[in-house]
């Protein structure tokens, strides 16, 4: 996903909805433990109190990707 959907300019626009954070897994263990990543890529997505309201496991195409983030964007309230 870094290489082929990152970069898109639809993307790029959804994105300024959010921040991101990258963890390398093989290093950051118990990042993986507190949040329970069982496979990779995972995105997860937080409220503004730190609560998890949408996760996103296993790659997505761009549009599919942009649905997810949109349904996201709307559970934030």
């Amino acid at each position: 996903m870094a290489r082929e959907v990152f970069p898109t300019q639809e993307f790029k626009e959804q994105s300024k909805y959010f921040v991101f954070v990258h963890l390398d897994g093989d290093h950051q263990k118990d990042v993986v433990s507190q949040f329970g990543v069982q496979g990779y890529p995972t995105m997860i997505i937080l409220n503004k109190d730190g609560k998890e309201i949408h996760r996103i496991v296993g790659y997505r195409p761009i549009d599919a990707l942009l649905a997810e983030m949109n349904k996201a964007r709307s559970m934030a309230g």
